[in-house]
């Protein structure tokens, strides 16, 4: 890894504190980023890579390009195909960046990709009937998707409709859950992001829906924080 200039870089949350142990007999972490209207810090995804060396020999850098593909839907009401060409464009240039400050090995894993398999097509049709046969599964994925196009409507951003744009962001959270199933059933087991698991996650890992993910069960998340440094003065 280069030196890097970090005005900001990343510490474990004093909860997380407690499951380094996760890593043990783990091969393989990655660091995860939601994009936004607004490029990634690439010296902060950098940050996190260079924290997971730490622990595992193999590491990954997970995009949800797709996923915010349906963001974009949600709030500028872009078509679906104007939506992934932005995703995509966003995805591009982070990739550049990323690559232009850092070296060492990392696997680039882009929801685009994993959600797009026959696999993850399998999968997706299972946790939607999954979805209409479970109501604390239902529930838990309804919750989500309104709070967030409410906050979206309460701070002018949502575009479509809310019943629809509800209806697409449970789409949403179900295909996080498949991409993340996908993800550890090939031993991406450990991930580590700057905030909260959601919610739906963080109940497979408590076994709140036995028998039904296995992979998902096996999961283990590092909440991370953002480190602020002080600007050095010249002397």
């Amino acid at each position: 890894m280069k030196h890097l200039p970090f005005k900001k870089s990343i510490t474990l949350s004093p909860k997380s504190s407690k499951l380094l142990s996760s890593f043990e007999g783990v091969n393989k972490s990655f660091f995860s980023i939601s994009l936004t209207h607004e490029i990634p810090d690439p010296y902060l995804i950098a940050s996190g890579i260079q924290w997971l060396r730490q622990y595992t020999p193999k590491n990954g850098l997970l995009i949800g390009d797709s996923l915010f593909a349906k963001t974009l839907v949600i709030q500028e009401g872009l078509t679906l195909i104007d939506a992934a060409q932005e995703a995509e464009t966003q995805t591009s240039v982070l990739l550049r960046r990323v690559h232009s400050i850092s070296n060492g090995n990392c696997s680039v894993l882009r929801s685009e990709a994993l959600l797009s398999t026959t696999h993850a097509k399998r999968s997706r049709a299972r946790f939607k009937q999954f979805f209409q046969d479970n109501s604390l599964f239902s529930q838990v994925i309804k919750k989500g998707a309104e709070e967030f196009c409410k906050r979206q409507e309460r701070n002018g951003h949502l575009a479509l409709p809310l019943k629809e744009a509800v209806e697409l962001s449970c789409d949403y959270l179900i295909d996080e859950v498949v991409m993340y199933e996908l993800l550890a059933q090939n031993d991406w087991l450990v991930e580590a992001h700057i905030g909260k698991e959601l919610p739906v996650l963080q109940m497979f890992m408590d076994g709140d829906f036995p028998g039904i993910s296995p992979a998902l069960e096996k999961r283990k998340y590092i909440e991370l924080k953002i480190k602020h440094h002080k600007a050095r003065g010249n002397s």
